[in-house]
């Protein structure tokens, strides 16, 4: 049997041609605040959050989704007509989506319903797709801070039913327990940031990096079930060495074998690894 693991390095190379902050939410758990905003690009109109970050002339989106707009331009809405926008889950920014999801796309063709494991909420763009689609999966979504939440239901959107639930606690913690059940997944999307983009490594955070982390995620897969890791390097990339290991102990977990492709002009590291 196979699996496959999936290592997306995003960069953002689009042109922005318009950007505004409407709102501000803190987070007692971070000791930070998040900035929830509207752009436009040429992938078209978004809303998003992003670190709040005065003394810096550009935004580090940590998640952004596609909005339905009218007729009038951003720089013509007022503030509140901006965040009266409906998030448009059906036509996401796919090449931020894609990368994560191409492990799970060519499976739901299925006529079995996958269980999904989403760690890292975000503003939920990634889970209200999966949601969207006609053969919709199963999905739990984790997330450790409760002002994450309070923002995706708030700001973004997002739902939850008899097929996808959210639960606030820790990512690790849900792997342990896993583990201890026997409990396991189709797939097993990482999306858990730190929200500073000073950090070496921003995406995946601090507790995902380690060998022992890996090995929650490999053992929180059935076989023939994917795994994709959303990573991105923060602005203090030091040496490097802590990716290298990271990826070294995928590399041992899932047996080897990568290859990197170009996605909608966003750079992508792909890797596919084999389980016996």
């Amino acid at each position: 049997m196979k699996t496959a693991l999936f290592l997306a390095f995003l960069s953002l190379p689009y042109t922005i041609s318009a950007h505004f902050i409407d709102d501000t939410v803190c987070s007692e758990m971070q000791a930070m605040c998040f900035d929830i905003g509207h752009g436009s690009s040429d992938e078209g109109t978004f809303r998003f959050v992003s670190p709040h970050n005065p003394g810096h002339g550009m935004e580090t989106y940590l998640s952004r989704s596609s909005v339905m707009t009218g007729d009038k331009e951003l720089g013509f809405m007022t503030r509140d007509e901006r965040l009266a926008m409906k998030i448009d889950n059906q036509n996401p920014l796919y090449m931020l989506v894609e990368p994560l999801l191409e492990g799970v796309q060519r499976r739901l063709d299925g006529k079995e319903v996958l269980q999904i494991l989403s760690i890292g909420l975000g503003a939920g763009s990634v889970d209200m797709y999966l949601k969207s689609l006609e053969n919709r999966p199963n999905v739990t979504s984790v997330e450790i801070d409760p002002i994450m939440v309070k923002i995706a239901k708030n700001y973004f959107n997002v739902v939850e039913d008899d097929f996808y639930r959210i639960v606030v606690k820790d990512g690790i913690d849900v792997l342990k327990e896993n583990s201890q059940e026997n409990r396991q997944y189709d797939a097993v999307l990482v999306d858990a940031c730190t929200g500073n983009i000073f950090d070496e490594v921003v995406c995946p955070a601090g507790a995902f990096l380690n060998k022992e982390a890996v090995d929650l995620l490999y053992g929180n897969l059935k076989k023939g079930g994917t795994l994709s890791i959303g990573v991105l390097l923060g602005q203090e990339t030091g040496s490097g060495k802590t990716i290298v290991q990271f990826v070294k102990s995928l590399l041992i977990a899932f047996k080897n074998l990568c290859k990197t492709r170009e996605i909608q002009g966003v750079q992508n590291l792909v890797g596919l690894w084999t389980r016996s």
